[in-house]
C-alpha cells in the first residue's frame, strides 16, 4: 500500500513540474511579446518625437526667413522658404538627417550641410505613416 501511494505521489509531482515548466514557458512567451510591443512602442514614440520637432523647427525656420527676406529683400532668403515648403510637401528630396539643424548651418555659407536621401516625402505622409491622426 506504501508503494501505491509513493507512485501516485512521484506522478503527481511529476505532472505538477510539468504544468510548471509549461507554464513558465507560456508566461515568458508573453514576456517576450510585451517587451517587443514596448520597444515598438517607444521607437514609434521617438520617431513621432522627431516629426513633431520638425514640424517646429520648419515652422520656425519659415518665419525666420520670411521675415529676413522682407528685412533684406536678399532673393536667397525667398529661395531657402521655399526649399522649406517644397521640403515639407515631399516636391524636394530631404536631406539627410534632416531632423538635425540644417537650415542655421545653411545660411552659414550657402553650402548645404548635408546631402540630400533622394526621399521625397511630405512630412503629413510621415506623420500618417507613424500613426499620427488628422
Amino acid at each position: 500500500m506504501k508503494n501505491l501511494t509513493l507512485s501516485k505521489t512521484i506522478i503527481l509531482l511529476a505532472v505538477a513540474n510539468i504544468t510548471a515548466a509549461v507554464f513558465l514557458v507560456v508566461m515568458f512567451s508573453m514576456y517576450r511579446t510585451a517587451q517587443e510591443e514596448i520597444s515598438e512602442t517607444y521607437a514609434t514614440k521617438y520617431v513621432s518625437y522627431l516629426l513633431a520637432d520638425e514640424l517646429r523647427q520648419s515652422s520656425d525656420d519659415l518665419t525666420r526667413l520670411g521675415r529676413t527676406y522682407v528685412v533684406t529683400g536678399d532673393e536667397k532668403y525667398e529661395k531657402q522658404y521655399f526649399d522649406i515648403l517644397n521640403i515639407r510637401g515631399g516636391k524636394m528630396p530631404r536631406p539627410q538627417n534632416y531632423h538635425r539643424i540644417y537650415w542655421d548651418l545653411y545660411t552659414v555659407d550657402m553650402k548645404k550641410p548635408r546631402p540630400n536621401s533622394g526621399d521625397t516625402i511630405a512630412l503629413n505622409d510621415l506623420m500618417k505613416q507613424a500613426g499620427f491622426t488628422d
